[in-house]
């Protein structure tokens, strides 16, 4: 069995943008190139945030952060609000093992969230980036309770 990396997080969408993870936790944390088996990308209705949910035979391509403090993961908490729920995946390092890791997955009773278009990080980036940076910043600055999942 894989072993599980609780100060690891695997992320697909707006967390995958290092500079988002460095206005929200003053930092970037070691990343590396992974994939999500099992699960697709999709946008959620009406946004251009993405999430994840489960679907056979798909895979979702991007980012395993390590050394995430506990202080981190609740930043990310507070940033990742409904429907996201952080879970315990099975992720595939490009270059490496595979490990068991977080992840921000839309939940199974919440799938009528989401669309079927898919992510489209081009269209993220032109319209929402800056606003999304000044939001990371505010939520880092406000500093959220610490709690456990």
């Amino acid at each position: 069995m894989e072993e599980f990396a609780p100060n690891s997080l695997f992320a697909y969408g707006t967390l995958a943008l290092p500079d988002v993870v460095d206005a929200l936790t003053g930092r970037i944390p070691e990343a590396r190139p992974a994939s999500l088996a099992g699960y697709r990308c999709r946008l959620l209705r009406g946004r251009l945030d993405p999430g994840i949910e489960r679907h056979p035979g798909s895979i979702t391509r991007g980012l395993l952060y390590q050394g995430l403090s506990p202080a981190d993961l609740s930043l990310l908490d507070a940033f990742e609000e409904a429907p996201y729920q952080r879970r315990v995946v099975t992720v595939k390092e490009a270059a490496g093992p595979t490990v068991r890791a977080w992840a921000y997955v839309v939940p199974g009773h919440a799938s009528n969230l989401m669309s079927a278009e898919p992510r489209e990080p081009e269209r993220f980036t032109k319209t929402a980036r800056g606003d999304m940076l000044k939001t990371c910043r505010r939520l880092r600055a406000a500093g959220p309770r610490l709690f456990q999942i």
